[in-house]
């Protein structure tokens, strides 16, 4: 018996499998759109992926308007330049393609389809109007933006914003595997321990549920049992099923709970070096588990043990928060995740940004009240292991 009486529910309209992409004209059509927009970035039309898109729309008669100016990371200008166009051409549907930040573009747009005003205007503003049908088609494996309910954007001082599209407006998630396998390989590991993080985060939060663990859990299996496998090969079309749907299930978790103190880590990180979204997540989670260690040592141990750990029955909380961390780390270097100092990141600069660190909502939702000298060490922690990793 459970003894957890919160209320939690699902819902959220998804078509999943390979090929299924074809069949999104259909679903456009049957929302009653007419004229869309499709955003999506340049890479992505040389790759193909968008002309195939583009095809189903046009099989089913549905206009639309191409802009491939999505960023990396979002910025609130970006999107009032999307918003722009949205609004003169009249669209009344919203395609975005990609991974989180065409995805994130594409749900601030909705935002600002029936609403007046910027981007800025609608920053951590839950109560919008509705905007129009949108269908969200993933190509990574990692962010699960197609099925949460907020859009990250850049303000103009670099900081992560909240937007919230309005829950009455229809969306659909369209996950096929087959539009993942151009991904290249860093992206394919740093994208995959963003999945894992979402899910070992939200396993470890204080809002955890019954069936947000469940879910947390199935998704660590997931990325444990196929992210090796895709990361080495690409074209393995069973990894990348594998990790899609890693990344559906580890979203749907955390859309439900919440990730914590590895986030807010990678998100002042993205801000202060520019450090990628994936491969800032995988940074620190190893250690930030290992420092929670003590407050849910039983979660801990599940995470290492489906990791691949060896831990005994009876070990501390101290060491199984050990061993979990070593045993991710090692994880990461084999599937060759890129690194921060890659990036250019010393522990001098990680030094400075303790308030960067405290001003991300993930430090509400840890089991441990945070400061900004912890995030400090956990960062320097993790720069340390970093290197003698290599």
């Amino acid at each position: 018996m459970y003894t957890d009486k919160r209320v939690y529910s699902y819902f959220y309209p998804m078509m999943i499998g390979r090929g299924c992409v074809a069949s999104l004209g259909e679903k456009v059509k049957e929302q009653g759109c007419e004229r869309t927009i499709v955003l999506y970035d340049k890479p992505l039309k040389e790759l193909g992926i968008v002309d195939r898109v583009l095809s189903s729309l046009k099989a089913s008669n549905v206009q639309y308007v191409g802009w491939d100016g999505v960023q990396t990371d979002p910025s609130a200008d970006s999107v009032n330049r999307a918003a722009e166009i949205a609004r003169s051409e009249g669209v009344d549907g919203i395609v975005a393609i990609g991974g989180g930040s065409a995805i994130d573009t594409g749900k601030a747009v909705d935002v600002l389809i029936h609403n007046p005003g910027r981007a800025e205007d609608w920053f951590e503003v839950k109560d919008v109007k509705p905007g129009v049908p949108s269908f969200m088609v993933s190509t990574t494996s990692g962010t699960a933006s197609e099925v949460t309910v907020l859009a990250v954007i850049s303000d103009a001082d670099g900081k992560k914003r909240l937007m919230f599209p309005n829950a009455a407006a229809p969306r659909m998630a369209v996950l096929d595997p087959e539009l993942t396998l151009g991904l290249p390989p860093a992206l394919t590991s740093s994208t995959g321990m963003d999945a894992f993080s979402h899910a070992a985060e939200s396993f470890t939060c204080n809002l955890a549920n019954p069936l947000t663990d469940r879910m947390a859990l199935d998704a660590i299996r997931l990325v444990a049992q196929w992210l090796p496998t895709a990361a080495r090969d690409g074209g393995n079309l069973d990894a990348r099923e594998g990790m899609q749907m890693a990344q559906l299930i580890a979203g749907l978790s955390f859309n439900n709970a919440s990730t914590h103190a590895g986030h807010a880590i990678a998100h002042a990180l993205g801000k202060a070096r520019h450090v990628p979204h994936g491969v800032g997540c995988a940074f620190a989670v190893g250690e930030v588990l290992e420092f929670f260690a003590p407050d849910v040592p039983k979660k801990v141990r599940e995470i290492g043990l489906l990791m691949g750990a060896d831990i005994p029955e009876n070990a501390a909380p101290e060491e199984i928060g050990r061993l979990t961390r070593e045993t991710i780390n090692a994880f990461k270097k084999k599937i060759h995740v890129p690194t921060v100092a890659e990036r250019g990141v010393t522990k001098e600069q990680l030094a400075l940004l303790g308030d960067d660190f405290m001003l991300e909502g993930g430090k509400k939702y840890t089991l441990r009240e945070m400061t900004a000298s912890a995030y400090i060490a956990l960062a320097t922690t993790a720069l340390d292991n970093e290197a003698a990793d290599q």
